[in-house]
């Protein structure tokens, strides 16, 4: 990968792409679009959706190969593909690709206690009645 591509993704990403292209399997990655705005943090949804379809016809018709998905989050300006790891490194060079990161993160499992015990949970006490 260029090192123009290394800035703008995660190594999650890069790890997944590598496995991919060894193992010959589709790999989900999303996609920030650059706003093209400075006062603005996102493409406008509209922008979006626009942007996020040329980009991956543009890619698309470069490499030869097509998407198995395709989703766009118009309000976040921001897209996730799931294609072959050829397809989206193409994506990812694209000039209005901001960052690109992976959808699948394995960081987040359970976490393990440190110490295990039982809950004791205490029962609140009736007062007693008096009888006259």
């Amino acid at each position: 990968m260029s090192s123009s591509t290394s800035n703008k993704t995660n190594d999650l990403l890069v790890q997944q792409l590598q496995a991919a292209e060894a193992k010959g399997g589709p790999v989900q990655a999303w996609f920030r679009l650059r706003s093209g705005d400075s006062a603005q943090p996102a493409a406008s949804p509209e922008q979006t959706e626009k942007l996020a379809h040329q980009i991956v016809e543009r890619a698309k018709n470069r490499v030869g190969q097509s998407v198995d998905a395709l989703n766009v989050q118009r309000q976040l300006g921001t897209f996730t593909v799931l294609a072959q790891p050829a397809l989206l490194k193409e994506i990812m060079n694209q000039p209005e690709i901001d960052f690109a990161g992976a959808t699948q993160v394995s960081e987040f499992g359970l976490i393990k206690p440190v110490k295990s015990q039982p809950v004791k949970l205490q029962t609140p006490t009736r007062k007693k009645r008096r009888t006259k």
